[in-house]
């Protein structure tokens, strides 16, 4: 009796290892070339796009802001080279800003 149980202890152990062994061995590997799938985006909602467009304008304003006093200061220096690089820059942001193109 305990010989038979052994036994069949011994086989089922073995279906379970086997079957586990033949599962992961199916499953398609990966390799390193092959990018890992990125979950899809989720849809952002109006408010939350409201909050960001305020979010970007604030930041736009003042690197406009430190862009036109860096370019006066490095005007000042004589460096009219990274003054005019800072105007552009400030063009980028805001095409029609006053002045900023008469500078140049």
């Amino acid at each position: 009796m305990i010989r038979c149980s052994l036994v069949c202890s011994i086989l089922f152990v073995s279906v379970l290892l086997f079957s586990a062994n033949s599962s992961v061995a199916q499953a398609p590997r990966r390799t390193n070339n092959q990018p890992t799938p990125q979950p899809a985006p989720q849809p952002i909602r109006d408010g939350n796009l409201k909050k960001i467009d305020a979010k970007a304008d604030k930041v736009e304003i003042q690197f406009v802001k430190d862009a036109f006093e860096l370019s006066k200061e490095y005007e000042d220096a004589g460096d009219l080279e990274r003054a005019i690089e800072y105007l552009e820059a400030m063009l980028k942001i805001k095409p029609n800003l006053p002045g900023a193109k008469e500078r140049i």
